[in-house]
């Protein structure tokens, strides 16, 4: 199910998708996982981001990446700065400061960190 404000971008349970998932099921019509899917591609087509939830993380877990990223972020920029994506070629993945990044020849409002596994 989709939650959307005014405020903010939308919400999305994918708990139907990440149980298809486990069970190396495919997406079909009709199921909560297409329907999952089809509300995942609106919210990046309208607002490029959405929070997702149902994603059987742990909370605890959720909790411990929030204050590690809290502490991230508090770093004076020069130290941010060593962890740039400008080091790690082609991989994208580090820190990327405020007005790094740019889409369509438009600067983005971001600031982030890019992980992925190796």
């Amino acid at each position: 199910m989709v939650h959307a404000s005014a405020a903010g971008p939308p919400v999305i349970d994918i708990s139907a998708l990440v149980a298809a998932n486990a069970h190396a099921e495919l997406v079909r019509d009709g199921s909560g996982a297409s329907e999952a899917s089809q509300q995942l591609h609106a919210a990046f087509t309208r607002w490029g981001f959405c929070q997702l939830t149902g994603t059987g993380i742990p909370a605890a877990l959720n909790d411990r990446l929030r204050e590690s990223l809290e502490a991230l972020f508090a770093l004076p920029e020069s130290d941010k700065a060593a962890l740039s994506v400008a080091h790690n070629g082609a991989a994208w993945r580090g820190y990327m400061h405020h007005g790094g990044e740019s889409t369509h020849g438009k600067t983005d409002e971001v600031r982030g960190l890019s992980l992925n596994r190796r």
